[in-house]
């Protein structure tokens, strides 16, 4: 089904020259893959992993889960191999249960040929890539900046003109996280909320309702 963006929404869009967009409950709803692959690296290591415990760690850097997985462990791990058994029980989920891209995302690719398509995510930058080919939309993003606790979400939005050569105020910001949509808005870059059933309660300039 074809989802609903408002037309005001778009008629904005009409005057921003890059759209910046999260991964994570925005591009693609992962969390239930990703959830699945953490609970199984816990698992073949003698530990369990709960849904509680993954809700309080969404939309941070992927380098939290593995300090999770040290903290739960009790031993130092070396990240190289963690990133490793993760990306390969993640690759073995996606067999299985395939990731799909929303809808707007496509709808706006293909009514904005000309805009500037980037993202900025917490995720790995291989794994961002790898599934942008598989949704057939990589030609359309010049840019995959993959965060880090060295380099926040926060710092891509205070740099705009040096990453993708926008002025913030020429820039829309796709997400689903409230917090990251705060620090957009202080650098004054339009928001749109993409909302899910876990976060109804957003504030954001615009809205697109992805479920």
């Amino acid at each position: 089904m074809e989802t609903k963006i408002d037309k005001k929404l778009l008629n904005t869009l009409e005057n921003k020259k890059t759209f910046i967009f999260d991964f994570d409950g925005t591009i693609s709803s992962t969390y239930g893959i990703l959830f699945k692959t953490l609970e199984t690296m816990f698992k073949n290591h003698g530990f369990v992993f709960s849904l509680d415990e993954f809700n309080a760690l969404k939309g941070k850097p992927s380098t939290v889960y593995f300090e999770k997985f040290e903290e739960v462990t009790k031993q130092k791990q070396d990240p190289q191999k963690m990133a490793e058994e993760f990306s390969e029980i993640f690759e073995q989920k996606t067999k299985t249960e395939k990731l799909f891209c929303y809808d707007y995302v496509k709808q706006l690719i293909k009514k904005f040929p000309n805009k500037n398509f980037v993202v900025a995510s917490n995720n790995f930058e291989q794994f961002l890539s790898d599934r942008l080919v598989e949704f057939e939309i990589r030609e359309n993003f010049s840019k995959i900046v993959a965060c880090t606790n060295k380099l926040k979400k926060q710092y891509v939005y205070q740099n705009t003109i040096s990453l993708f050569g926008t002025n913030p105020k020429d820039c829309a910001l796709f997400e689903d996280d409230q917090k990251y949509i705060n620090e957009a808005k202080k650098e004054g870059i339009l928001t749109v909320g993409i909302v899910h059933d876990y976060n109804q309660n957003l504030d954001a300039d615009f809205f697109i309702a992805e479920d």
